[in-house]
């Protein structure tokens, strides 16, 4: 995919690619004392280098350029993904949803990965520690989803999990491990309960 992240003092824009959005924003955060945001994501794209020529007017550096009305334009043609308005919170690892939205529509939400996708490959990481789960689930909890959506569903048990102090339970849940605890959770039969009828 093909981001275009922008700083809010700076007003510089990075136009780069990565697999992985989320992680692609923290990490560029985590070096960057701008508070930095998703302004757009072009799916299915893997060359930036043609928008770094097509924009090399407004080039500042590396993979910046200065928001000028070219590069502003340039953002209002690509079409809104799940990640448009994305923050992360470093220091405490939050997600801020500052008009983060869903996809537009069905065929955008069918090609754009999940972020939640994104974030069960970080609780797949050996050595997960407590803090890191805790933190994980807290920035699933801020990103919108349709209410009802199997993944909401297993962070919000998730959490609660974790406030029992059940970790284990937390991240085997989130990873859909055992979706008869879901169903318990929801208080629908579990399959164990219906094939001993």
């Amino acid at each position: 995919m093909v981001y275009c992240i922008g700083g809010e003092i700076t007003k510089r824009v990075k136009i780069g690619k990565a697999n992985n959005i989320l992680s692609r924003l923290r990490d560029l955060q985590a070096c960057s004392p701008d508070k930095l945001t998703v302004l757009a994501v072009i799916l299915n794209e893997d060359d930036d280098r043609k928008y770094h020529h097509q924009l090399a007017a407004s080039w500042s550096q590396a993979e910046w350029f200065h928001l000028t009305s070219e590069v502003e334009e340039f953002i209002a043609g690509i079409p809104e993904s799940e990640y448009n308005g994305l923050q992360v919170h470093v220091g405490n690892a939050r997600a801020q949803n500052s008009g983060f939205k869903m996809a537009a529509d069905a065929e955008s939400a069918r090609l754009a990965p999940p972020v939640y996708h994104q974030i069960s490959q970080i609780l797949r990481a050996p050595g997960l520690s407590a803090e890191q789960l805790k933190a994980e689930i807290e920035v699933m909890l801020q990103m919108p989803t349709r209410p009802g959506t199997i993944e909401r569903l297993r962070v919000r048990l998730a959490h609660d999990y974790v406030h029992d102090g059940e970790l284990d339970a937390a991240h085997g849940t989130l990873l859909g491990l055992d979706d008869d605890d879901l169903r318990e959770y929801l208080g629908e039969p579990t399959l164990e309960n219906q094939y001993a009828n």
